[in-house]
C-alpha cells in the first residue's frame, strides 16, 4: 500500500507555495508527493502521472481544492479501489 499525496495550484501562485504543500503532504504521511500547476479541470501532467501509479489499496491524499475539482478527483479515481482523503489546505488562513 502506498501513500500518494497530491496538490494543485493556479499559474500564478507565488513562488515556494507549491513546495510548501509538498512539505505538508509528506507531514501527512504521504510516501510519495506529485504537485501540480495548472487552472481549472485540465488534466495535468502530474494528474495524469498519479492516475498510471495509483493501485487498489492505495491512499491518494489531496489538499482540499473547489468542489468541482474534487467531484472530478473522485470520478477519475472511482474504480480504481483507492481511499481518498481531501486534506484542508495549510495555507487557507495564511495572511
Amino acid at each position: 500500500m502506498t501513500i500518494y499525496g497530491y496538490a494543485k495550484v493556479p499559474p500564478k501562485t507565488p513562488a515556494g507555495v507549491l513546495e510548501e504543500l509538498g512539505w505538508w503532504l509528506r507531514w501527512y504521511g504521504c510516501t510519495h508527493v506529485i504537485t501540480d500547476v495548472g487552472q481549472g479541470g485540465r488534466l495535468t501532467p502530474g494528474w495524469r502521472a498519479l492516475l498510471e501509479r495509483v493501485q487498489a489499496g492505495d491512499t491518494v491524499m489531496l489538499l482540499v481544492l473547489s468542489t468541482r475539482a474534487a467531484r472530478d478527483v473522485l470520478d477519475s479515481l472511482m474504480g480504481k479501489e483507492v481511499t481518498v482523503h481531501f486534506l484542508p489546505s495549510p495555507l487557507a488562513n495564511a495572511s
